[in-house]
């Protein structure tokens, strides 16, 4: 069994253990003939439970440069798949407030209730 299996079973035993949420990103890139493909290859396809597909939302107005993302659910064995939902990235965003960091984290207290 490779490394990368391996890790995921790990992962998937931690998740089910501690009922938390594991997130792996799987970031697109260019194969050799500058095809794209999965960063993480092909055998990792049926290793998530759930998968969401996030990209940058179509026809912005500024050029391509919008802070306005989707988020389309592609996998799950617990809810429809192909729900979409957009959001605004710089909703979560700080940096341009004074007295913040720019981490993007909110507090508790700045969460919506």
């Amino acid at each position: 069994m490779s490394l990368m299996m391996q890790v995921a079973g790990v992962l998937k035993a931690l998740a089910k253990d501690f009922n938390v949420a594991a997130l792996v990103t799987n970031h697109v890139t260019r194969g050799g003939g500058g095809e794209l493909q999965p960063g993480l290859g092909a055998s990792w396809g049926p290793v998530p439970r759930t998968r969401v597909l996030l990209e940058r939302a179509e026809g912005a107005a500024d050029g391509g440069h919008s802070s306005i993302r989707t988020a389309t659910l592609i996998k799950s064995s617990r809810r429809p798949c192909l729900l979409r939902e957009e959001f605004d990235l710089r909703r979560w965003s700080r940096s341009g407030e004074e007295g913040s960091s720019s981490s993007g984290k909110r507090t508790l207290e700045e969460t919506d209730s």
